[in-house]
């Protein structure tokens, strides 16, 4: 029976890296490993090929497109007329006119060839139920070398020399895969030395892989020269003067700039320095080799075809030959490499930093040791040991060597859960949505709003991640740059990493960054948010005085109260009212768990959503009973309307939502109106720099000329760019000079709001002196600065007010791991009840601060304030 290849299918598949900052250097510092992956059908149901070629996230779809354009000269081949004319099938892929214009031989049509071509040998191995080294280990000479495309490297290789060199190695073939199949074939790991790693974790990476057996480690380099020196003194430390260590640059220099920064680290003993320049510059890496010596030079990962090679090898200009699997166009371009680094003497060393690298390119080493080169001149593959469980014949390293392959093909099959999850853009990262959904399956961005914003005056919207990635984040930060309708981002990171804290940090260095979103109602275990692995990231949102939104269901209400418990000073928000079951009429378990957290907590409630939940078919009956009891739970203060644009969509539309929530909030003074539609909104969000910001906000709009003073100048600008006729002044509360110097310039001030502080963690065993002293100056003595600078002009005028800010940590019974925070938190109370009695004559409103300095006090309503000095306290 003949067996033809009836389709080709392609995906785009994403994995989120960047995330853990795997696979990060000097000029790709925040890849997420990608590959364009295509599966090759024939007319035999059982008999099928997968290829895939290597992408770091942006621009994989060109590779799918590109492969996708190749299809057509694939499908409807005979899998023996292949076999029989190896090179002339691939000249019939990579040599199509108006395709190889697009390269030729380079760039993303290269890519997609690769692909395709060894999708093709991957068939060819998988029919003759060999794995694909073993494969071209059978081979005759003669059929090798009828695989190889001499055209344009004749100068050098030709098929009489490939000859040569192929049957000088027939007597030891057998005893070398014998050699091999016993200790299997060396390498190196990559996997320690990335270089968004801190050094914490670069060090146990080291020595865990020291213990492991590896033999050689590679570290990223030349971002900074100090830092590299640091990281290379310790990598050595650890490996004594026995183990190799590799340097890579990936392109990052210029050619003195390489000379000079590898002489710098040579005291380290770096085997090789990699890609230490542009590849295109042959002659750049000439001059490099020769200056460093006798530190070598590798490089070839994105060496794009055999001529580069050629050429890179008639210049003398590297040491070790990095062909990449998928760079080239394929297995018949890589035989083409590998005999012309056999003939210079060139050890080859594949690239396999990236997704499905390391499974393609052990086959390929074992073949060059065992048919081409011996391996007798420091061959050694490149390991990275990142997402190899999402193929089906993964790799296997054992005492720093790769296991020989043994299952039929080219291991680079795919698990199809891992197609399904992480294909971009229906997997993981939008995993909700799929093209079957016509109303929210494409792009929403802020022009698509601004209408809706327009038509219903509204100034600004907060935007909330739909993706579980850093990346998104990042995509949604650099809309709210170039947007003056998004005032914030609230993003996500992976709280269970150990990079969480750091993301965090780095993330909160924007501006618009507002606080986080884990999606939450998608986790399996219910008690996830409990977990301890996620304490670090808690301790830093409220550190950070970051915002945590809770996407949670009503099952998830009661795990939430228990973690409002354990952490009272973070700023929550239950998005979508926590999603009651409005359609099905269900709200036991909600009504109980919502009116707690309402109760005992000082959660925020965002009113969002709920069309949503009612079904396609509500009406505004159905929403307004939901809303009355939040309203009476969480009251007009903490209450805040969300669109949940443009999901709702599914449901209705913005006008009508907009509508709905109108009409019912006609029943309520317009003071609370305002703050469910917006003030609120700006106070939980807006305020996530101090609540100075958010009270700065709320006296402006009630018409208050405010003075706003703060220590970040950053954080001033932005403040000064969102309300023009602020006036915001740096100010350090530490210093009685900084203080004096304003007050010289606003003498006469009505209130004085003084809320600066710092979140301390631990117990008292956890924590020094120093930082008690620390706290107490910038959350106590600073407000006596203050207070003593403006309070005797409030007494000579006889009017003035001053309010000071403590915390809910400081009037309940302790809070757990706050000994810091909540002895500061209660002097504040206790100076402002002093200055109370000493100062009631004058200032009536001071005794009002005392129950003004808890947070507890905007939830509050209804209560008489006895004004008396603090006396009835």
């Amino acid at each position: 029976m003949t067996t033809c290849i009836s389709a080709i299918e392609v995906n785009d598949i994403r994995f989120p890296t960047s995330r853990f900052l795997h696979g990060s250097d000097a000029m790709n510092p925040d890849p997420d490993y990608s590959a364009a992956y295509c599966t090759i059908r024939t007319s035999d149901d059982t008999l099928y090929g997968c290829g895939l070629t290597f992408t770091i996230g942006r621009g994989t779809e060109l590779c799918v497109a590109a492969i996708q354009a190749l299809a057509p000269r694939v499908i409807g081949l005979k899998l023996d007329d292949i076999e029989a004319d190896l090179a002339g099938f691939w000249r019939s892929i990579v040599g199509d006119s108006q395709l190889r214009w697009l390269g030729p031989e380079k760039g993303v049509v290269h890519l997609a060839a690769a692909a395709v071509v060894n999708g093709v040998w991957d068939l060819l191995a998988k029919r003759a139920d060999k794995p694909l080294w073993r494969y071209l280990t059978d081979m005759s000479p003669e059929q090798l070398v009828s695989a190889v495309d001499f055209t344009n490297i004749r100068d050098v290789m030709d098929a009489d020399r490939a000859l040569d060199i192929l049957k000088q190695q027939l007597p030891h073939k057998e005893a070398r895969i014998q050699e091999l199949a016993r200790i299997g074939h060396p390498a190196y790991t990559t996997s320690a030395g990335w270089l968004g790693y801190p050094d914490e974790q670069i060090e146990k990476l080291a020595r865990q892989a020291a213990a492991e057996g590896w033999r050689a480690i590679k570290i990223k380099v030349g971002r900074d020269l100090q830092d590299d020196i640091r990281r290379c003194a310790l990598i050595r430390k650890i490996l004594g003067d026995d183990l190799l260590l590799m340097i890579d640059a990936n392109q990052v220099w210029e050619v003195d700039q390489a000379i000079d920064w590898v002489n710098t680290l040579a005291p380290y003993k770096p085997h090789w320095i990699e890609e230490p320049i542009n590849p295109d510059d042959i002659l750049g890496h000439a001059r490099i080799k020769q200056a460093v010596a006798p530190i070598k030079v590798a490089t070839g990962e994105h060496c794009h075809n055999r001529i580069m090679f050629k050429q890179f090898l008639q210049a003398d200009a590297i040491d070790f030959v990095q062909i990449d699997a998928c760079r080239l166009g394929g297995v018949n371009e890589v035989l083409a490499v590998l005999l012309m680094a056999a003939a210079y003497d060139k050890p080859v060393c594949p690239h396999a930093g990236g997704v499905g690298l390391c499974e393609y390119v052990q086959h390929l080493s074992y073949f060059d040791t065992i048919a081409i080169s011996g391996g007798n001149n420091g061959q050694m593959i490149e390991h990275a040991g990142h997402l190899h469980e999402h193929f089906i014949d993964p790799i296997r390293i054992s005492n720093g060597h790769y296991v020989m392959p043994e299952l039929p093909g080219y291991s680079v099959e795919m698990h199809a859960e891992s197609i399904r999850t992480y294909e971009f853009p229906n997997g993981s990262d939008y995993g909700w949505l799929s093209p079957a959904d016509k109303v929210l399956y494409r792009d929403y961005l802020p022009p698509d709003l601004t209408p809706m914003l327009t038509t219903h005056q509204i100034d600004a919207s907060i935007v909330v991640q739909a993706a579980p990635t850093v990346d998104e984040s990042r995509f949604l930060l650099k809309l709210a740059e170039a947007s003056n309708t998004i005032a914030g981002v609230v993003g996500w990171v992976d709280m269970t990493s150990a990079e969480a804290v750091n993301d965090l940090e780095a993330l909160s260095e924007h501006t618009a960054f507002l606080g986080i979103r884990p999606m939450i109602q998608d986790i399996e275990d219910r008690d996830w948010m409990l977990s301890d692995v996620l304490h670090p990231s808690f301790k830093k949102l409220q550190s950070l005085q970051l915002t945590f939104d809770a996407l949670v269901t009503p099952v998830h209400l009661s795990y939430l109260l228990e973690l409002l418990h354990r952490y009272p000073d973070m700023k929550t928000v239950i998005d979508h009212g926590a999603k009651p079951d409005i359609a099905a009429g269900n709200f036991q378990l909600w009504t109980k768990d919502m009116k707690l957290i309402a109760e005992q907590t000082n959660a925020y409630c965002k009113v969002s959503g709920l069309i949503t939940e009612a079904g396609p078919k509500w009406c505004d009956e159905d929403i307004y009973p939901v809303m009355d009891q939040l309203y009476n739970w969480f009251g007009p203060r903490r209450l805040i309307w969300g669109s949940d644009w443009p999901v709702l969509n599914l449901a209705g539309n913005y006008d009508r939502w907009w509508r709905c929530m109108s009409h019912w909030l006609e029943q309520f003074p317009q003071e609370e109106r305002d703050q469910i539609m917006g003030t609120n909104a700006a106070e939980f969000y807006l305020s996530t720099q101090g609540i100075g910001r958010a009270t700065a906000a709320a006296f402006h709009a009630n018409g208050a000329c405010v003075i706003a003073t703060d220590i970040n100048p950053e954080l001033l600008a932005a403040l000064q760019n969102e309300f023009p006729d602020m006036r915001c002044e740096q100010m350090d509360v530490t210093s009685s000079v900084d203080i004096s110097a304003v007050a010289s310039k606003y003498p006469d001030i009505d209130i004085l709001f003084n809320c600066a502080g710092f979140v301390d963690h631990g117990s008292l065993l956890e924590t020094e002196e120093d930082a008690l002293s620390r706290s107490f100056d910038l959350n106590v003595i600073s407000m006596y600065r203050t207070i003593k600078q403006w309070l005797p002009n409030m007494l000579s005028k006889g009017r003035g007010s001053i309010v000071n800010m403590s915390s809910v940590a400081s009037s309940v019974s302790g809070v757990p791991d706050r000994f810091i925070y909540g002895t500061t938190k209660a002097a504040v109370i206790g100076l402002t009840r002093s200055i109370a009695a000493d100062f009631v004559q004058h200032a009536e409103i001071a005794a009002l601060a005392v129950y003004l300095a808890s947070d507890e006090a905007s939830f509050t309503t209804g209560t008489t304030h006895v004004i008396d000095g603090g006396w009835s306290n």
